[in-house]
């Protein structure tokens, strides 16, 4: 096979049209002349192909708008003008799985030869029941059996039940190994409880404080966090 990159499309492709070879041409953005062979796929000194694929270089064009299109569908018009694609999940609530939800740059850059493209993703839940607590809240249980709290069921919790010793603190700490992005749940006293009791919840993500919440006996308090890139995760009850 011949070395066909940095020569112009039209004298690459002819050669190629003169042996019979089938060929694929692929755009993509460069700052090479538009028309110039950037790579070649068999590479210069394979065996003589029955097909090969050029990617030739196009001048740069504005950035459309793929935003409320599938992947397949935005992939397909950005790769087909020349960009390249760099595709991230990213939690949109409404919104179907695999659904454009942003891009950047915007629609309308130029000059430009990557886009990154934002994707909806369906949310794969985790219960922190079920993971391994890293640290000993001295003093304190940490019950993951089901249990009721303001007369609600949990069937997978996080409990705690704090001896005097613990002056009435315990902290949970769990690896989110930076691969989750939102904590969500409920936050109520057990039915056992004292009537005057009060609880407080403190988020930390990597010693930051994400969220507080406050709850009393008898109600029920919902809470989350955005923990994108959080490595340790504390809860402070």
């Amino acid at each position: 096979m011949p070395d066909y990159v940095g020569r112009t499309r039209n004298s690459a492709v002819a050669e190629l049209q003169s042996f019979n070879v089938s060929i694929a041409e692929k755009s993509e953005i460069s700052n090479k002349p538009a028309g110039t062979v950037l790579r070649q796929d068999p590479q210069a000194g394979d065996p003589y192909p029955t097909a090969a694929t050029l990617w030739i270089a196009a001048a740069p064009l504005p950035v459309p708008d793929v935003v409320g299109k599938t992947i397949g569908e935005a992939k397909t018009q950005l790769e087909g003008l020349g960009f390249t694609v760099v595709e991230e999940g990213a939690l949109a609530e409404g919104k179907p799985d695999g659904t454009v939800v942003s891009q950047d740059p915007a629609a309308g850059a130029s000059n430009v030869a990557e886009v990154k493209l934002g994707v909806a993703r369906k949310p794969e839940l985790s219960y922190l029941a079920d993971w391994t607590l890293l640290t000993d809240p001295y003093y304190c249980d940490v019950l993951t059996e089901a249990r009721e709290g303001n007369g609600e069921l949990y069937s997978r919790p996080v409990a705690v039940k704090c001896g005097s010793s613990a002056q009435g603190v315990a902290e949970l700490e769990y690896d989110l190994s930076r691969d989750y992005q939102r904590l969500s749940g409920k936050m109520s006293l057990s039915n056992e409880s004292n009537t005057e009791g009060v609880a407080k919840l403190e988020v930390y993500g990597d010693d930051r404080l994400l969220t507080t919440e406050q709850v009393k006996f008898g109600k029920t308090v919902n809470f989350k966090a955005e923990v994108t890139d959080v490595l340790r995760l504390k809860l402070r009850i």
